[in-house]
């Protein structure tokens, strides 16, 4: 988990500045690797074993946000939450028969067998990502970027800790949402 926080930060902004069916295919073949040296017995000493694990859990948790991002990068704003779901219900499937799986292997090969379940998925997202990235066409990455907006809507509880003498009504609940908006878009003198 810890190198899940530290490389998924690290992964995104890199994903950010490049086409991110190479990042995905990157992050899969390293994936791949690392599980590979994984099953070697050799590796199974406490601080080695514990880096490689912190390596793979933070090229694995690295997956599916490009994946996301990389969905929403190509569907149009009316289909993002079918794709997105879509790519949930994937995800939940192989979460539901990935372990039975994994256990299988682990009776086949022993303790080995779960890095190599490891190696199996990620070396056939690797191969697809592979055959992606070669045939379908480069993509700048700022051809899909957009422009961050802040949204100043909160929950209606938050209105409460205004002072009273506050006139909040639906009316003024827009205008007063637009001055935030507007003061947040002014330069800050402070910087």
């Amino acid at each position: 988990i810890i190198g899940g926080v530290i490389l998924q930060c690290l992964i995104g902004r890199y994903s950010d500045n490049a086409d991110r069916k190479k990042v995905l295919f990157l992050v899969s073949t390293l994936a791949t690797a690392t599980a590979l040296v994984i099953a070697i017995p050799f590796f199974w000493k406490e601080i080695p074993l514990y880096l490689l694990l912190a390596l793979f859990g933070g090229l694995t948790f690295s997956i599916y946000p490009i994946s996301i991002a990389h969905l929403v990068d190509h569907l149009e704003t009316e289909k993002m939450l079918s794709g997105a779901s879509s790519l949930l219900l994937v995800h939940g499937v192989g979460a539901a028969i990935g372990p039975i799986l994994a256990s299988h292997c682990m009776s086949l090969f022993g303790p080995s067998g779960l890095p190599l379940y490891w190696a199996l998925c990620t070396l056939v997202l690797c191969t697809l990502s592979c055959y992606h990235y070669m045939t379908a066409p480069t993509e700048a990455p700022d051809e899909y970027a957009a422009d961050f907006v802040p949204m100043i809507r909160t929950t209606p509880s938050a209105f409460e800790l205004l002072p009273p003498d506050e006139d909040l009504s639906e009316d003024n609940e827009a205008a007063w949402s637009q001055q935030n908006i507007d003061d947040l878009n002014q330069p800050n003198d402070n910087n």
